[in-house]
């Protein structure tokens, strides 16, 4: 929507953030786009070469930095630097302490979230992140994520979106009929 967008990826290189993009935006197979050139059918070239055509029409405004190490400071200086009007941050658990010492995770997750409440408001933006479940499929540090986020989902493989918390609103029944579909690397809506 003519938006700038500044993704800071800890996790994926900025290759596999593009295909994604172009997979969900532009109806590309990811697998595809994520298969070295000289595999590709000339279905998958077709594909391919009509989600690259469509996005350089576009010509989205988008900045991916894929630094291993970020911390929130660093993560303003982008800010700074782009002004976007959403930071997807990927994620969570990666982000490095800003040198306070030892904290433990829900520490750092509160910390994390406080600060980018702050950065959402100094720079007009949304701030998005992600974060891990544990074996029993509960975020890490939970009660300090749903203290401090504005609105929390859970992916559930297959069913939908949970719907955590709403900060100011009130909280939806039932799950989101939103599912993943991984091959577009999109949420779909799911008819019941």
């Amino acid at each position: 929507a003519g938006a700038r967008v500044l993704v800071v990826s800890m996790e994926m290189t900025k290759r596999e953030n593009l295909n994604r993009i172009l997979a969900c935006t532009y109806n590309a197979k990811f697998a595809t786009l994520m298969k070295d050139v000289c595999d590709w059918t000339k279905e998958d070239q077709a594909h391919a070469s009509g989600a690259h055509l469509k996005m350089n029409e576009d010509k989205p405004d988008l900045h991916i930095t894929e630094k291993g190490t970020q911390t929130i400071e660093t993560i303003r200086a982008l800010c700074r630097r782009f002004t976007p009007k959403l930071v997807i941050v990927d994620y969570l658990g990666l982000l490095t302490t800003d040198g306070k010492g030892r904290m433990n995770r829900e520490e750092r997750y509160v910390d994390a979230a406080n600060k980018f409440k702050t950065m959402a408001k100094d720079f007009n933006c949304a701030v998005i992140t992600a974060c891990q479940l544990n074996d029993e499929g509960k975020l890490y540090g939970a009660r300090a994520i749903a203290t401090a986020t504005t609105l929390l989902l859970s992916i559930v493989p297959e069913q939908g979106l949970a719907v955590g918390k709403v900060r100011n609103n009130r909280k939806p029944d039932g799950l989101l009929p939103l599912v993943m579909n991984g091959e577009e690397q999109r949420f779909e809506y799911k008819r019941s």
